[in-house]
């Protein structure tokens, strides 16, 4: 017997059907977490954005692998991924969109996902992109991003000194937002005029500091690099093997190496949780009500995402700064009491 319980919320206070997260539990034998992406043209097609044709496809093949597979008679990790990039061309094909996907990759439809499978006497653990993974409720694994690292950097410094000199909450969250977005290679037009060239380079040295904190083994250069274009010069390390590639399933082949993919023993498997970055952390405890409260904790104590954790957007009193999704598995009868 095995227990399970899960909470999903879009970023969307008052728009549920706009969530891009997605979660799949196919009885004992397949559950996921899955990110759909939200593609950087804002477009919606019949009713979906990208985000949420990718998180479907992926939804789709999972389901149907699961269903059709036997004890440990479950493809290859690549296997499943080429269906799902066939499907992603198909649609791409329908909707007349081939030619602009494949010339500007954050046009592309995509998802990550955390995945958990059981194969006989033993789970299968997959991790793509930025999705988490976390075993017995102390065992985490993520989906690099280092390039979010950075650009959050980019997002607390801008919005600190615009704090600090009188701007009011708007403003701040407004100009820091564009700045995480285009970089801090050159002022942006109609800006705030508190920001000049001399607070451009500090803001640049603030970051760079705290990146290396935060990412010791990269070089100053990749950070620098990430520091004057933002996220919008990441697409270029999308499924690219090197120290700021990061995975995406978007059409494209992910490198193995980007992939986190393990086995182990049932018997050593007590829980099980899977989760989007929604959640900026996890909790002490492994229950929805655990990942629930310290998210609401955190949106009490630091909405803007630039004190405890640090990201590249905040919430506001309309929209949470992402959508989130926990879903957490306890394998034996005996772990729901």
């Amino acid at each position: 017997m095995t227990y399970w319980e899960a909470f999903t919320q879009a970023k969307d206070r008052t728009n549920p059907n706009r969530n891009e997260d997605r979660l799949v539990v196919v009885d004992d034998r397949l559950a996921a977490v899955i990110d759909g992406a939200t593609d950087k043209s804002g477009k919606v097609y019949d009713g979906l954005t990208g985000g949420q044709i990718a998180g479907r496809i992926l939804e789709d093949v999972l389901r149907d692998v699961a269903r059709n597979s036997q004890g440990s008679g479950f493809p290859p990790l690549a296997a499943i991924l080429s269906r799902v990039n066939a499907r992603l061309a198909n649609r791409n094909r329908a909707l007349g969109v081939s030619d602009a996907v494949r010339k500007d990759p954050w046009s592309r439809f995509s998802a990550q996902a955390a995945i958990a499978i059981r194969q006989d006497a033993s789970y299968r653990f997959i991790v793509i992109g930025d999705t988490g993974l976390r075993l017995n409720g102390s065992e985490a694994f993520f989906g690099p991003m280092p390039g979010d690292v950075i650009c959050a950097q980019i997002r607390v410094a801008v919005h600190r000194f615009l704090t600090d000199t009188g701007a009011d909450t708007d403003t701040a969250r407004i100009w820091a937002r564009h700045y995480t977005v285009e970089g801090l290679g050159a002022l942006l037009p109609r800006g705030p005029d508190e920001i000049g060239d001399e607070d451009l380079e500090n803001f640049r040295k603030k970051a760079h500091r705290q990146s290396r904190k935060r990412l010791p083994r990269l070089a100053a250069q990749d950070i620098d690099r990430v520091l004057m274009n933002g996220l919008k010069g990441l697409h270029r390390y999308r499924n690219r093997p090197g120290p700021l590639g990061f995975a995406a399933i978007d059409g494209t082949k992910v490198p193995p190496e980007m992939i986190i993919e393990f086995e182990r023993a049932a018997e050593d498997v007590d829980c099980i949780e899977l989760f989007s970055d929604g959640y900026p952390r996890p909790p002490a405890g492994t229950t929805v009500a655990d990942w629930e409260a310290d998210f609401l904790e955190l949106e009490r104590n630091d909405p803007e995402r630039v004190k405890t954790c640090p990201e590249t957007k905040g919430s506001t009193p309309e929209k949470f700064a992402d959508d989130r999704t926990v879903l957490i598995v306890r394998p034996w009868a005996k772990n729901t009491n």
